[in-house]
């Protein structure tokens, strides 16, 4: 059976969990990741709730396209009647047509792009020619109708976007962007068009867009403690104040059960750290006294983002919101939510309203900083360590692996007493298991971590790594625990349990081994990670390596104690050692 990449498990996973919440029943998998990747795609793009099917146009001459979404006025649109509304409500329309085309290649092809593209084309043309199935007819018939009202479009014309989506890795070669820059002039020429867009999107952006849907949410507060705060370069609007204690309930409670809503602090590094933690325990203890409605004078409040707003009276509603600092005070308030439900007290508040991921990882680092949030908890806030935690995640769920669990948000994993902690990957570990075992660093991830920090993005956590390899260093690390705690490993190896990682490169992988190799490293380490999950041939193998950590000992004629483990030389005579032995990886 051949190999799943990272990327397979994890859309997998992603798969089952859409069906589940949209209740779709669909056994053609790549009908079901289609479906997924337009309405994925389309959520991003609009405020208000729709229905799936209304976008959705794939099957039977459809020509070429899987999803197209109407977007007037920021709405979704399927009827007449709904552009007459707005019309009418509005008195001026911005248009937007979305078109989304979806395949499970492991590549992107400029031959389906440039399809993709003409189906486009002739989606625009004055007449649908030729077989056409109801779903594209009826879009079709809809734009018509906005064409024929162009003296309401703001612009006199429409945008257009398109989005290519894929589970292959977009490597930008110069036949594929020749094909988008080709889609492009062939649209913009037709002269229809205020704006023509076309988006390649790729594993990565797909996971980074999924991770979005779940901070897709609505909420509003009372605004009239709120101040606002001169604009700001990249930052549409900011308020500084104080919110009710009621108000900051509605912004962190679930829709639809009653506890908190976990969602809203996905960007937040730090987990909740436990009512017994010194300082929550002083907030439970402050929001729990006669007088606490000193509370706003003792708490350094909450900083909100999120990515729109609008005014509603006294009221401010806010969009796809997320609290990056301040998931301690917001935990213990809902803890204690049935004694503080009317009463006025207040919690100091940021809003930030704002699209610019790089301002939004700006405004998480500055606040974070007056915390003890450790610098490896920050780089959670990488793209790359998301997606890697949903790998982890779905080789959990898969149920074809260890169990393993990522842990990128302080405490997420810890505080769950029946995971075994040699289970639990902090950052930190991550970095050291990597640098071990693939930059042939064991010397340097005990003492020189922050010196490996450097190698942040360039040559750890780049976003052109395969997630797979990552991975397979901390199974090793956890087989490595495994048979320690078993007493199968001599205790006197404990100084060199990172050298044991870098053996098993050098005897399992070949010498040209690259983690950006995304066609061959999911390969090697699938091989890699069934002899790991194996115990007889685990046992085996780290009983080598444990002689081979012997013989560069010998060679060196050095004892094997913490001193030498941190040395160079030592690592650089381990492959020596392999060399002359045979034992260096042979294919």
């Amino acid at each position: 059976m051949a190999a799943k990449r990272g990327m397979d498990l994890v859309v997998d996973q992603f798969l089952q969990d859409y069906s589940r919440k949209r209740k779709i029943a669909e056994p053609n998998k790549p009908r079901l990741f289609a479906q997924c990747a337009v309405d994925t795609v389309v959520l991003r793009t609009v405020r208000n709730d729709y229905n799936a099917r209304d976008v959705f146009v794939d099957g039977q001459n459809d020509i070429g396209l899987d999803g197209i979404a109407i977007v007037v006025n920021n709405q979704i649109i399927s009827t007449i009647e709904e552009l007459e509304r707005i019309i009418s409500e509005d008195r001026v329309l911005d248009v937007r047509f979305v078109f989304v085309q979806a395949t499970m290649d492991r590549e992107f092809r400029a031959q389906k792009m440039d399809s993709f593209a003409m189906g486009v084309l002739r989606f625009f043309q004055k007449d649908l020619r030729g077989p056409v199935n109801d779903a594209v007819l009826h879009a079709f018939d809809l734009k018509q109708s906005i064409f024929e009202r162009s003296e309401w479009l703001r612009s006199g014309r429409p945008a257009v976007q398109l989005y290519y989506v894929s589970t292959g890795q977009w490597v930008g070669d110069e036949v594929l962007r020749g094909s988008i820059v080709s889609a492009e002039d062939l649209l913009e020429k037709t002269g229809q068009f205020s704006e023509v867009q076309f988006v390649p999107v790729d594993f990565r952006d797909f996971i980074d867009l999924k991770r979005n849907l779940q901070r897709r949410n609505m909420s509003e507060v009372h605004s009239y403690r709120l101040r606002e705060l001169p604009q700001t370069a990249g930052v549409a609007h900011a308020f500084l104040g104080a919110l009710l204690v009621d108000d900051l309930l509605s912004i962190i409670s679930h829709p639809m059960v009653d506890r908190i809503n976990r969602n809203v602090f996905i960007e937040n590094v730090r987990g909740f750290q436990g009512i017994n933690n010194p300082v929550n325990s002083g907030i439970n203890e402050t929001l729990n006294r006669d007088d606490a409605t000193i509370f706003p004078l003792l708490n350094n409040g909450i900083t909100i983002v999120c990515r729109d707003h609008e005014s509603a009276g006294p009221n401010l509603r806010i969009f796809d919101y997320q609290i990056v600092n301040g998931c301690q005070t917001s935990t213990v308030i809902f803890a204690n939510r049935k004694n503080l439900v009317g009463r006025d007290i207040l919690v100091p508040v940021k809003i930030v309203v704002t699209r610019d991921e790089r301002i939004i990882e700006n405004i998480i680092r500055a606040s974070n900083s007056q915390t003890t949030v450790s610098e490896e908890h920050i780089l959670s806030l990488l793209p790359f360590n998301r997606r890697l935690a949903e790998y982890y995640r779905a080789m959990v769920l898969n149920g074809t692996a260890e169990r393993i669990y990522y842990d990128i948000r302080e405490g997420e994993f810890s505080r769950q007493t029946r995971l075994e902690s040699d289970r639990i990957v902090h950052i930190r570990d991550q970095i050291q298991c990597f640098s071990s075992m693939f930059l042939a660093r064991p010397h340097d991830v005990i003492d020189r971590l922050r010196d490996l920090r450097d190698l942040i993005p360039l040559r750890i956590f780049n976003p052109d790594h395969a997630l797979e390899p990552y991975y397979t260093s901390a199974l090793a690390m956890l087989r490595f625990r495994l048979l320690r705690d078993a007493h199968e490993i001599d205790s006197i190896f404990e100084n060199f349990r990172f050298h044991f990682l870098y053996v098993l490169r050098l005897k399992l992988f070949p010498r040209d081994f690259s983690p950006s190799n995304w066609r061959h490293a999911p390969i090697l380490c699938h091989d890699v990670n069934r002899i790991l999950m194996d115990p007889e041939k685990s046992l085996a193998l780290f009983a080598e390596v444990g002689e081979i950590i012997r013989g560069a000992a010998n060679m060196l004629d050095v004892d094997l104690n913490r001193d030498v483990a941190l040395r160079k030389p030592f690592t650089e005579a381990i492959e020596e050692v392999l060399h002359s032995r045979g034992s260096l990886y042979r294919g």
